[in-house]
């Protein structure tokens, strides 16, 4: 790696050179893979080598590979999300629902006020 570029970034982002916590430990060569190329910029390419060197991960791939996956659990975790508040809308709109919500807290409402009193 190229010895500027690595101090340019590691003064820009303040990064220890250090296997941190959150450090991909390994990378599964023995799986199926996909081959894939990618046009990057020059800063993003040079992140990519920095956050390596960084011990953020063992490899490049081993990097994109977690990236990319959690990327796409926060995206699931998003729809997930935004399909239980739809249904917490429309379930808002349906009369027997709230009614039952109102009794439910009415029935926990001593309750809560103990718990909450106590804290």
């Amino acid at each position: 790696m190229d010895q500027q570029a690595t101090t340019s970034a590691s003064s820009v982002w303040n990064c220890p050179r250090l296997l941190d916590q959150n450090a991909i430990q390994f990378y599964h060569t023995d799986m199926k893979s996909v081959s894939k190329t990618f046009r990057l910029s020059p800063d993003t390419a040079r992140a990519l080598s920095d956050l390596v060197a960084w011990g953020r991960a063992t490899s490049q791939a081993a990097l994109v590979e977690d990236l990319v996956q959690r990327e796409a659990l926060r995206m699931r975790l998003l729809q997930e999300e935004e399909r239980m508040d739809q249904a917490w809308r429309e379930a808002s709109q349906d009369p027997l629902f709230v009614r039952d919500m109102a009794a439910v807290e009415a029935d926990f409402g001593p309750l809560d006020a103990e718990v909450w009193n106590r804290s």
